[in-house]
């Protein structure tokens, strides 16, 4: 392997540890899950096919794995904690069963595209999990209406993760048969986690000036412990016009009439 391979390798691994890190601190202090499901199951199923060295890309990085393993692992029992507060209408028991069989599958389906494209090394199909990575962050963020349970840190940490990822991945592959493929996938996950750590900013910056942002498109149903839903504004402002109504015909002075 190119020596510019492993050391953007090992620089990815270890910001890609901060990310979990991060998200796992900051899910746990709001209550919400702080990657989606797709994401979980994703991350969950590359790691553990590296960690049982079933890919032998990035050798020198074995040594993160237990690491994400145990991190990720624990963002699972976040979600099993906090997830159905992100899909109200579905049971908790079912829920956690279709994650669980996404999680199963994750794990066949690397199996089988890496074996589809001889991908020996892994790097194609690791390219693949990353430019969705950001991607499904930015759809759980637009959906949810809320910076809850997301890190501004830890979008950086990933976006330099991905970044140097990216980069060994383009320039210098282990086997250059998709290396184009490799250019276009690494331009694409830096752009889409910088839409992502945009995005979350303004969510952020909105939430800490007292006005949340919430998209039109935002169900009613999903409401952050940090925005109230605007069911609930409305309610509190009939009910304070209707008092403020109530007050002005009580103090109007009846007249009379001789």
């Amino acid at each position: 392997m190119e020596p510019v391979f492993v050391v953007t390798g090992l620089v990815g691994f270890v910001f890609g540890l901060l990310w979990i890190v991060l998200s796992v601190v900051r899910g746990r202090r709001d209550g919400w899950v702080p990657l989606p499901p797709l994401v979980l199951c994703g991350i969950l199923a590359w790691d553990s096919l590296m960690l049982f060295g079933v890919t032998s890309a990035w050798t020198l990085t074995y040594a993160f794995e237990p690491f994400l393993v145990a991190f990720e692992v624990y963002l699972f029992r976040q979600f099993i904690r906090y997830g159905a507060k992100d899909y109200p209408g579905i049971p908790r028991r079912l829920l956690i069963a279709s994650v669980l069989a996404m999680a199963v599958l994750a794990v066949a389906a690397f199996q089988f595209v890496g074996r589809a494209l001889d991908d020996s090394h892994g790097v194609t199909t690791g390219m693949f999990l990353q430019a969705a990575t950001p991607a499904a962050c930015l759809s759980m963020l637009y959906r949810r209406g809320s910076a809850a349970g997301q890190s501004v840190p830890a979008a950086v940490c990933l976006l330099i993760a991905l970044a140097s990822l990216g980069t060994g991945a383009a320039v210098a592959p282990p086997d250059d048969r998709y290396q184009a493929l490799h250019v276009f996938l690494a331009v694409t996950q830096v752009l889409l986690q910088a839409c992502y750590l945009w995005a979350l900013t303004v969510y952020g910056r909105a939430e800490r000036e007292g006005r949340p942002y919430r998209p039109t498109a935002v169900s009613p149903a999903v409401t952050s412990p940090r925005v109230p839903s605007e069911a609930s504004e409305a309610s509190g402002k009939s009910k304070a016009s209707k008092t403020s109504k109530t007050s002005k015909t009580s103090e109007t002075p009846v007249e009379s009439h001789s």
